[in-house]
């Protein structure tokens, strides 16, 4: 989503610098910056869904061997 954002002379200078620094572009330094003050968020939709799982341990069940797999023919 494009966003217009205005910064002071001084401002624009100090974010060129670092963003140089760094090697990357102005706009991916400010959305860096952004994402780091402003923290990770989760949706709405996935904070509701904590604990609509008991805490019992999910894994993979028991797989039984190839040998009692059923032969197949070779066409």
């Amino acid at each position: 989503m494009p966003l217009s954002l205005y910064l002071n002379d001084n401002l624009t200078k100090r974010v060129k610098t670092a963003a140089k620094a760094e090697g990357v572009s102005v706009s991916n330094y400010i959305a860096k910056s952004i994402e780091q003050r402003l923290g990770l968020e989760y949706s709405s939709d996935f904070l509701s869904s904590l604990g609509a799982l008991s805490d019992v341990e999910i894994s993979r069940p028991k797989q039984p061997p190839f040998s009692d797999d059923v032969k197949r023919i070779v066409l």
